[in-house]
């Protein structure tokens, strides 16, 4: 309540009264969807679609054939190009009879809200399937019973046909089910997706599933021309590397842990092709969903990257004898890292309703530990590996201290600042150039600037060692960058080989040397 009273506008009067008037209440959830489809599917159009495929396809490729429950050991996924008609199918649990309605119209009814420890869900309440019938011209549920019943509920738009599951023949006495559905294009927009992208997605699924679990897909595409493919999962995970790592140093590295409320599967191997050593590669899904971020993906490569760097610089880099000492960093390890993730929380927490970023904060450092243990219980058991590896990391290693040293050439050849033309690192007085002091380092720079004169005193902190004019030639000591900078400052110009102490435009010039004597045959006091 404001203390003092305010003078109200008629418009704004009469904007209080009718306020409540703007204030609406969606009428349900299928009307809230279309309404607002990004908030429940992610993005619209090719991608919107594809999310729409993979809630269909988890709850058959994923919640019945990971459900010990289900007898579901097969899935068959169709997809046609021309009238983006999709159609799952499985021999799962298929659909309670009396609750297909309510599984597929009513918001917050999902099996996910009972978990047991190990059961790890791909969805937070059971609003996927609802989100795609909502966003869809045109969906139908099939579901079979081994007593040779079976039941169809049609729905258009979101709303059913009829008010309840219809009966259907079912002689064969099939069990399972079949999910159909055509994308709304008044709400997705027009959909570009190949059915490249649907292959894809269904194989990386695939490889997360029990080994031997079988997808029979089949693509019609833009032409006409039919697809066909009977996918295995023979590997698990390691088929994502095997299918993108061309020349591996060694052979995948496996990472497991399942505490019953975190878990990661992770494969790793490192790739010496020349394309692969600039970049991290990472396929990463959380609760069988795909994700681009999170804190799984954070924990597995800060990991990884611990270990390494922790081995190869107390124990394998740790007797150097020559003069320049390596000393390996995390980008080394990344360089090569082919990595694939499959980790599962039990109250996972998604960024967006398209769960591409898990958010959970404990599952980083669980993600750190569990590969962390594991490297240690592999390099225990791969000598060789963990050898090739040690050399290939050493190798980077010395790669990059040569490219930081010609960096290092280079920023020195154009660290001139552009606004004064001198040295960057130089710091010039307020008004007069009275007194320049050089020290040695940033670190005494620091102390200097903060107590001297601003107005007239200048500090210009030199780098490494220059070369002694008493040893060196005339030629060797110029062309030393730092000689360089020093000279520029004192004369306030550019050195051109011709040195006239009548253009030093500094009363004084002061020497401030650390207390450590370098060179003590040159050494001098000066007072």
């Amino acid at each position: 309540m404001a203390k003092k009273a305010i003078e109200l506008t008629q418009e704004q009067m009469e904007a209080i009264d009718n306020y409540g008037s703007r204030i609406n209440t969606l009428k349900d959830f299928v009307t809230a969807v279309r309404t607002r489809p990004g908030q429940f599917i992610g993005p619209l159009h090719g991608a919107g679609l594809l999310n729409m495929i993979r809630e269909i396809v988890q709850n058959s490729l994923v919640d019945q054939v990971v459900d010990p429950d289900s007898p579901c050991n097969w899935t068959s996924v169709y997809y046609n190009m021309n009238t983006l008609e999709v159609v799952v199918k499985d021999n799962g649990l298929g659909f309670p009879f009396d609750d297909m309605l309510r599984m597929i119209t009513k918001q917050y009814t999902s099996k996910n809200y009972i978990r047991r420890k190990g059961e790890y869900p791909a969805g937070y309440n059971g609003i996927g399937m609802k989100a795609v019938n909502a966003l869809s011209e045109y969906m139908s549920i099939e579901s079979y019973r081994y007593d040779g019943e079976a039941r169809k509920l049609e729905l258009r738009k979101g709303y059913p046909v009829t008010k309840e599951a219809v009966k259907i023949p079912n002689k064969e006495k099939h069990q399972g089910s079949i999910v159909r559905f055509i994308p709304d294009e008044e709400i997705m927009g027009e959909m570009n997706l190949p059915y490249q992208k649907v292959y894809e997605l269904i194989s990386h699924i695939l490889s997360l599933t029990p080994i031997g679990t079988r997808v029979d897909f089949e693509a019609i595409d833009l032409n006409g021309v039919s697809h066909v493919e009977n996918m295995v999962n023979r590997d698990g995970i390691v088929t994502d590397l095997i299918n993108k790592v061309k020349s591996p140093i060694c052979k995948p590295i496996m990472i497991f842990n399942d505490d019953g409320d975190h878990k990661l599967e992770a494969a790793l191997c490192f790739d010496m092709d020349e394309s692969s050593l600039d970049r991290v590669s990472v396929t990463s899904f959380s609760n069988f969903c795909p994700t681009k971020e999170g804190t799984h993906i954070d924990g597995t490569i800060d990991g990884i990257c611990r270990w390494f760097v922790k081995y190869l610089n107390t124990i394998y880099l740790s007797n150097q004898k020559s003069k320049t000492k390596i000393t390996a960093v995390f980008n080394d390890i990344k360089s090569g890292l082919c990595l694939m993730i499959a980790a599962a929380h039990i109250e996972p927490q998604w960024t967006g309703q398209a769960k591409e970023i898990l958010s959970n904060p404990d599952m980083e450092g669980f993600c750190r530990q569990t590969v962390i243990n594991s490297l240690d219980e592999w390099s225990k058991n791969n000598p060789n590996d963990l050898s090739k590896l040690c050399k290939f990391f050493k190798d980077i290693a010395e790669a990059r201290l040569k490219m930081d040293k010609e960096k290092v050439k280079i920023v020195a050849k154009y660290q001139a600042n552009s606004l004064t033309g001198m040295p960057a690192k130089y710091v010039k007085p307020s008004k007069q150039c009275k007194e320049l002091i050089i020290c040695e380092g940033d670190s005494a720079a620091g102390t200097i600037k903060q107590a001297r004169d601003t107005n007239i005193m200048g500090v210009m902190p030199i780098r490494g060692k220059i070369p002694s004019a008493f040893e060196k030639t005339k030629q060797v000591f110029w062309d030393n960058q730092e000689t360089q900078g020093i000279a520029k400052i004192i004369l306030g110009r550019e050195y051109t080989r011709k040195f006239d102490v009548k253009e030093v435009k500094w009363e004084k010039i002061i020497f401030m040397c650390d207390a450590d004597v370098d060179r003590p045959e040159f050494s001098y006091n000066y007072y």
